[in-house]
């Protein structure tokens, strides 16, 4: 963490070298590699802790664990035969063994794309620092050109040089559970939180219906939420904001962060239906006074301790939601359990659902970004493109359904039934 004025600390993860027997360590200079290249306004803790961990393992693996085989002792030795046999091995030995998930993906796929973008990242970057020697060097610049927006890229220089990606099966991210299938199942979902977990419930519903993220719930104070009317019968608002210090007591704070730039403080307007949204503010105020002595530094969402609820423990307490609420869909809405089950789905899914919502009302792309808080178009125009392309599909079905029944006037009632049920078609 670095002070860097007017009361603003950045924080960056850091690459260290470690003497294992003492425990003392070091700064390593290769942290320049994650401040050039993953410390922008639009990157964040977690995208800078993912690169240093892929960096971090695959030094270790060559440098050290297979010191007496490759007797590497500085960088410009490195190659892209090592990087290479790393990948390789990762994919035959630790990440992919010619196994598939429950739902038919080969197992990791993800995973190995990730070492590759991330150790070719790290090629270029020791390539620009002229640290990189020979054939590897004269490859790293083959696969780097200006992208569309002015700035140099490097295209993977492992796929088709020695390695290449399991393919992937025909099941796999199309089966991302990306809302309910049911506006009523939402009622159920936070009815569940209500009953099992007062402490997030009010949480879940400004997800849903805020579509906020679950670092953005946590940081929240009580002060940050803005209400219109009494409960916020007629609005609510929160800023959302970076708390460093609630997370001090931890160890590993990468669930605690918030994603966008919080500099500015955005606020966040969250769509309010009076006969739920009221009910819970009004029961989450009830724990939060019942907790006054306790609570610590005035966090809107404490743990049980009085302390500002961690990720971590937001999603603990999530999961129980989460089982609580699939047992009472297997009982009294069986049809749906099977969508709500075969993909996993977590705290994101109160923002997803909130996106959906929100694209079936906007007019265009720049609304739903807006109300987002996104800083580009590009998720919008996808959720956009999705409603609209559902929309296209169920009026033809409609017109087509509408038309069979023009065309058989005289079946009797039994027979119109029969056609009702064969179009029946859910998108």
């Amino acid at each position: 963490m670095v002070e860097i004025g007017d009361d603003y600390e950045l924080v960056y993860v850091s690459i260290v070298v470690e003497d294992t027997k003492t425990g003392v360590f070091r700064t390593h200079p290769l942290t320049h590699f994650i401040l050039e290249n993953y410390t922008k306004y639009e990157d964040n803790y977690n995208t800078q802790k993912a690169a240093a961990s892929y960096i971090c393992r695959f030094c270790n693996w060559v440098f050290i664990e297979n010191q007496n085989t490759y007797k590497l002792i500085s960088l410009e030795e490195l190659s892209v035969d090592h990087s290479l046999e790393y990948l390789n091995y990762l994919k035959t030995n630790k990440y992919y063994k010619g196994k598939k998930d429950s739902v038919g993906r080969y197992r990791d796929t993800e995973t190995l794309e990730k070492y590759d973008l991330y150790i070719t990242a790290f090629y270029s970057f020791l390539n620009k620092q002229k640290i990189l020697k020979g054939f590897t060097a004269n490859l790293v610049d083959e696969h780097t050109y200006t992208n569309h927006k002015g700035n140099e890229v490097t295209s993977s220089i492992h796929i088709g040089n020695g390695f290449s990606l399991p393919r992937r099966s025909s099941v796999g991210n199309e089966f991302k559970l990306e809302t309910f299938p049911d506006n009523k199942l939402i009622v159920m979902f936070l009815e569940s939180a209500d009953a099992v977990a007062e402490d997030i419930a009010f949480g879940i519903y400004l997800q849903i219906f805020g579509g906020l993220r679950r670092g953005e719930v946590i940081n929240a104070s009580i002060s940050d939420l803005k209400e219109i009317g009494p409960n916020g019968r007629d609005g609510l608002r929160l800023r959302i904001k970076y708390r460093p210090e609630y997370w001090t007591r931890l160890k590993d704070i990468s669930k605690c962060k918030v994603k966008r730039d919080t500099n500015v403080f955005p606020v966040q307007p969250i769509q309010i239906i009076p006969s739920i949204a009221v009910p819970l503010l009004k029961s989450h105020k009830k724990y939060l006074d019942k907790h006054q002595k306790v609570n610590k530094q005035d966090a809107l969402f404490i743990d049980c301790y009085g302390n500002p609820m961690s990720g971590s423990a937001y999603e603990d307490r999530f999961t129980k939601v989460k089982e609580h609420f699939l047992e009472r869909v297997k009982d009294q809405l069986p049809g749906y359990y099977h969508t709500l089950t075969f993909s996993p789905w977590n705290t994101h899914i109160g923002r997803r659902i909130y996106t959906n919502l929100m694209a079936a009302i906007v007019k265009s792309p720049s609304e739903l970004a807006i109300l987002r808080g996104d800083k580009t178009l590009e998720t919008a125009l996808i959720y956009m493109s999705k409603q609209a392309v559902g929309k296209e599909i169920q009026d033809g079905l409609q017109d087509m359904y509408e038309r069979k029944i023009q065309e058989n006037k005289s079946f009797s009632e039994g027979e119109v039934d029969k056609i009702n049920d064969s179009y029946q078609i859910q998108i």
